[in-house]
């Protein structure tokens, strides 16, 4: 007997994998190793609303925890409408000192007016004092919301030191909604304003994006734009319309002037932009209308954002039944019935072998 003899009973080796396959089919489960629980943040009440830098999704992601954190914020603290504002808008509420009256610190001065301003300068302070401590609490909560990968980015920016040691939770958002909207402090500057004007110019809306979506993507990339230099001014053209409309003067050197004309500019451009960045499936009309009206010789162009938002909102969508022919595309008969295109190469084919 060979020396192989002993194996007469031995199957050949299946091809790689099929043990697997056995053993799946016997019911054997394989350790797929350890399952790690998904991050959903530090505050039970916001759980699952994050903050990430990893998704591509993550500018969407920041603007819903956004909101959250705003409504937690108006209904857990004692200024719930400067605070609320504070989250939406990033900026710091600003509680302003009563001024003294006239007579203060005169002999013969008004006892209940100089009482009623001690009253109201103590509650300013209290105020601020309050609205401080609200700002940071409101970093601990904000930070305690951002994923490993998003932390490792803050702790990277140039702001972070100092708003650390200062516990500014309006200026961590600020960080966050940059680096969620791909805006970098450590980039050439004027590389970074180009970016930003090039993601503002182009945004549009999606097509199953409502108008607030779409209006609260658009004001984010103002934001962030804003935050990193870059400004939505008017150009020569519209500074000199403005000023024509208002009766200024186009060289005036007035600060409040100026001002007006800036404030004015920015809104029409940012009005303008909302409503060009409109969905052409369901806006075209509107977007025609307002075409034809100025060609007309009446301006029914929105001069605002908020009145941009409205008109979106409260435009009433054309029911078309029709379909858009194309030369080359499916076509319909008389009867409903699709009729396949006409392949005209093959027809002038069968008519070159007929010659």
């Amino acid at each position: 007997m060979g020396e192989g003899d002993g194996d007469g009973g031995a199957q050949p080796p299946g091809p790689p994998g099929s043990e697997n396959r056995k053993k799946l089919k016997a019911g054997h489960r394989f350790n797929k190793g350890p399952k790690y629980a998904k991050f959903e943040g530090n505050c039970d009440k916001l759980k699952g609303n994050i903050s990430d830098c990893t998704g591509y999704n993550q500018a969407d992601t920041f603007v819903k925890t956004q909101e959250r954190i705003a409504m937690y914020v108006g209904g857990s603290s004692h200024h719930s409408n400067k605070m609320v504002k504070a989250v939406e808008t990033l900026t710091k509420p600003t509680i302003t000192t009563p001024k003294p009256p006239a007579d203060h610190g005169q002999e013969k001065s008004n006892l209940a007016t100089k009482f009623l301003w001690e009253q109201e300068a103590n509650e300013a302070i209290r105020d601020r004092k309050e609205v401080d401590s609200g700002i940071q609490k409101l970093y601990l909560l904000v930070y305690g919301q951002c994923s490993e990968a998003l932390i490792a980015r803050i702790q990277s920016h140039g702001k972070f030191k100092k708003v650390s040691d200062d516990q500014d939770g309006i200026e961590l958002l600020k960080i966050i909604c940059g680096i969620c909207f791909n805006f970098q402090d450590q980039k050439y500057v004027p590389q970074s304003i180009h970016e930003a004007k090039k993601r503002f110019y182009s945004i549009g809306q999606g097509k199953f994006e409502t108008a607030a979506q779409c209006c609260e993507k658009y004001q984010n990339n103002v934001q962030v734009l804003e935050q990193c230099g870059g400004v939505t001014g008017p150009d020569t053209a519209l500074w000199q319309v403005i000023c024509k409309a208002k009766g200024l003067a186009e060289l005036t050197t007035d600060a409040n002037e100026q001002k007006i004309i800036k404030t004015v500019a920015q809104e029409r451009i940012l009005a303008t932009g909302f409503i060009l960045g409109a969905d052409h499936g369901g806006y075209a009309s509107m977007i025609r209308s307002l075409e034809n009206a100025f060609t007309s010789g009446r301006d029914e162009w929105p001069k605002t954002l908020n009145g941009a938002y409205h008109m979106m909102t409260n435009w009433k969508h054309e029911q078309s039944g029709s379909v858009s022919l194309e030369s080359e595309g499916m076509s319909f008969g008389t009867d409903g019935s699709k009729r396949k295109p006409r392949d005209r190469s093959m027809r002038r084919n069968q008519l070159g072998h007929a010659r």
